[in-house]
């Protein structure tokens, strides 16, 4: 390949993107911890007594929506405060390179379909599902301006400003 038009690292935590959504789902785990707890007491107090219950069933269910659920939550909120992106996107004339914990995946820019700008994201969509994100943060002494000029000269898209 070529020189290196461009070569970014996007560096960034997950919890970021939709602090909204995190938060919704860390409350919702930690409202659930007293039911985590009353579910494992359930549970014991029910496995001393042999598993042996004419409420067997409506134990079961309590179990699943007083102890799984929320534990869900927590889990899921905990995943997502730790995770993080961590991308290098090098950009060459005829293509790009996303680096991805190692692994090298080359793009050309006919394979892009959309471009969306939305805060302060550039998301380059390869369909209706796949997409590669691009912090502004992460682009350095490069402007904006600049980076949207080139994207839309090798990829004959403008990117949509969004909200």
């Amino acid at each position: 390949m070529n020189e290196p038009i461009y070569d970014f690292t996007f560096k960034e935590k997950c919890r970021t993107f939709s602090p909204g959504l995190y938060w919704g789902v860390f409350i919702l785990g930690l409202l659930g911890i007293p039911n985590i707890i009353a579910g494992i007491t359930v549970t014991i107090i029910w496995s001393v007594n042999g598993f042996d219950s004419e409420f067997t069933s409506v134990i079961m269910i309590a179990f699943i929506f007083c102890f799984t659920l929320p534990l869900l939550f927590l889990i899921f909120a905990i995943r997502m405060f730790r995770k993080e992106i961590n991308n290098r996107y090098v950009f060459y004339d005829n293509s790009f390179k996303v680096i991805v914990h190692g692994e090298e995946c080359n793009v050309k820019y006919s394979d892009i379909v959309e471009i969306k700008e939305m805060k302060n994201i550039y998301h380059l969509y390869l369909d209706n599902v796949k997409c590669y994100m691009i912090g502004k943060s992460c682009l350095g002494e490069v402007i904006a301006e600049e980076f949207e000029q080139f994207l839309t000269v090798h990829t004959n898209i403008r990117p949509k400003k969004m909200q």
